[in-house]
């Protein structure tokens, strides 16, 4: 019976040779019709798909309500840069400040003239 002096040799052969046996099977795989086929098929299903798109995108532009979004933010932009719309948000959150004020203002004048209702409690 003859044995092998270094097994440990045998072992690393086999991982070497694991290693060029899937080098080989990827690089087969890489080169393979399938997957040059595979790779074609998806490239020109992306291009269709952005060409869909695109159109979509145009016909959204082109459509009256694509339209009035297109004027409503360029009336939007126009309003920003005047400042008209500046103006508006300060007057709407003065107008809401005052009104959170005279709310506050009510409902503590209600809770000290609540407490000096009540008659104070004799305590003996």
């Amino acid at each position: 019976m003859t044995e092998n002096p270094h097994p440990e040799n045998d072992l690393i052969e086999e991982f070497r040779r694991l290693g060029e046996n899937l080098k080989g099977a990827m690089q087969s795989a890489w080169e393979s019709e399938e997957r040059k086929n595979l790779s074609k098929e998806i490239h020109s299903g992306l291009n269709a798909f952005a060409e869909t798109m695109d159109q979509a995108v145009n016909d959204m532009v082109e459509s009256p309500t694509g339209q009035r979004v297109r004027d409503e933010i360029d009336e939007l932009t126009e309003r920003v840069q005047s400042g008209t719309l500046a103006a508006e948000v300060r007057d709407e959150l003065l107008g809401l400040l005052r009104k959170i004020n005279v709310d506050l203002e009510e409902k503590v004048e209600q809770r000290i003239s609540s407490k000096e209702d009540v008659p104070p409690v004799d305590e003996e």
